[in-house]
């Protein structure tokens, strides 16, 4: 009969841990809610990603200066050049107003002009050559001033270098010295997007001289029969509560290094994390060239790759929409616009939802976005007067207030996509011990009570 109680124990203490199990599982109970280890930026004061971000940069869902703050910003600039005379050496903030009227003509359309004018400040104040990091002011005047050069070179003469034009591609090439420059001085800044855009760059240019390359890897270098281009699995480990906390409020955190271990990865190099290019390239779209189709294809490789199937498939719509400037070979555009087609079945597969469904939701978004940096336009607009050239009302006014409208700021706000779950109490031994030997003592119970009641029955 010992040997049955022991059986009874065993079963009991099985189906014990085993209802444990469920009850935690079922209800909740136990569950740990902590931010996804991509919510520790790439670079110490940096900026970290939020999902929300690739969202609202896809459909145009953040501050755009409009024409009018470009002209009061040349206008203003000039005039603070033109002030500083013949002194020499040129303060801080004369320094600046050179990179201001640089970034506002680009803006503008008008590369070449900017070109002129960094020029122009290189022959005024010789610029040192950057030989690390240097947090102070003026190392951050020389910082900007080699990554302004660098994009507006890019954009003078990118287009031509693509087409063949031998001279563009060597300058090109030097408007990328300028970004490794840059780089060099301030790795972080931008949402890294220097050190992206070197990598983008010189896929473009390796692709001008082997067009079938853009055929292979997207200007990242993801493969594009790589889905879902994950470079080796991803375990993740519960944070501590402080740990978490930290992050949660934006702060700087011990050991960064060892949460950020845990970022999932993709088939850049070695492997890459994810956040790192995709917030390069969210910099490139924001601060730089704007909406362009392989900055979309890209973000939608790397949305599958973070598994986030619907912003995948709205980076794809996107690039389709832009399609005509993959490439001028109709060859390599219709193969890149027939790999987004693809893509966007296959997530239309994995969403359960039709494709009509799918762009209906981003038109709307995409509409939302449009018009709310129409609206900041106008407001801009509405600020500047002929007899103010210089824009003082409209460049001192809040940029907060420029992009608020009645239905709130136009950035979506991050929701649970940037939090992982831990069903942390299932993993504790003491908690399974628990219902292990709860359910072993009740069916040992069990069957003493049983055996006593056939004791003490009646002879029948």
């Amino acid at each position: 009969m010992r040997g049955g109680l022991v059986l009874l124990a065993l079963l009991g203490g099985v189906l014990g841990t085993l209802a444990t199990f469920l009850i935690v599982f079922t209800t909740g109970a136990g569950l740990i809610v902590q931010p996804a280890p991509y919510r520790v930026p790439p670079t110490p004061g940096g900026t970290a990603l939020r999902l929300a971000m690739v969202h609202d940069v896809l459909h145009q869902r953040y501050p755009q200066h409009g024409p009018a703050w470009q002209r009061a910003t040349i206008s203003r600039t000039r005039a603070l050049i033109s002030a500083a005379g013949g002194r020499r050496p040129l303060d801080l903030a004369t320094l600046d107003a050179f990179d201001d009227l640089a970034v506002a003509l680009d803006r503008s359309g008008r590369p070449a002009e900017a070109i002129d004018v960094l020029r122009r400040k290189q022959s005024l104040t010789p610029w040192p050559e950057p030989r690390g990091q240097d947090d102070t002011r003026a190392g951050q005047v020389w910082y900007r001033t080699h990554a302004n050069l660098g994009t507006v070179i890019l954009h003078a003469h990118l287009g031509e270098a693509l087409a063949g034009d031998a001279a563009a591609l060597v300058a090109a090439r030097r408007g990328v010295e300028h970004l490794r420059k840059s780089v060099i001085l301030n790795p972080g800044a931008h949402f890294g997007r220097e050190r992206w855009q070197i990598v983008v760059v010189e896929r473009l240019l390796a692709a001008a001289e082997q067009p079938t390359a853009l055929l292979e890897a997207d200007i990242l270098g993801l493969p594009l029969d790589g889905a879902p281009w994950q470079k080796g699995g991803v375990f993740l480990l519960p944070l501590s509560k402080d740990l978490a906390e930290a992050i949660d409020r934006g702060q700087p955190v011990e050991r960064p290094n060892e949460v950020r271990s845990q970022v999932r990865r993709v088939e850049i190099g070695e492997g890459v994390p994810f956040d790192e290019p995709t917030l390069g390239l969210l910099g490139m779209w924001m601060l730089g060239g704007g909406p362009n189709p392989h900055s979309a294809l890209a973000l939608g490789h790397l949305m599958e790759a973070a598994r986030q199937p619907r912003i995948a498939w709205a980076a794809y719509a996107r690039a389709r929409a832009l399609g005509d400037r993959f490439s001028r070979d109709p060859v390599t555009r219709d193969a890149l616009l027939a790999h987004c087609a693809a893509r966007q079945a296959a997530l239309e597969a994995d969403l359960g939802e039709s494709a009509a469904t799918l762009q209906a939701e981003h038109d709307r978004e995409l509409a939302l976005g449009l018009a709310w940096q129409a609206a900041q336009a106008a407001r801009e607009e509405s600020l500047y007067s002929a007899d103010d050239l210089e824009g003082t009302r409209l460049l001192a006014t809040d940029t907060a207030a420029l992009v608020t409208t009645d239905r709130g700021p136009i950035a979506t706000p991050p929701g649970p996509e940037d939090l992982v779950l831990f069903a942390n109490r299932l993993a504790d031994p003491s908690l399974l011990a628990a219902g292990a030997l709860n359910g072993a003592a009740l069916f040992a119970w069990l069957g003493v009570l049983t055996r006593r009641r056939r004791r003490s029955a009646p002879p029948g």
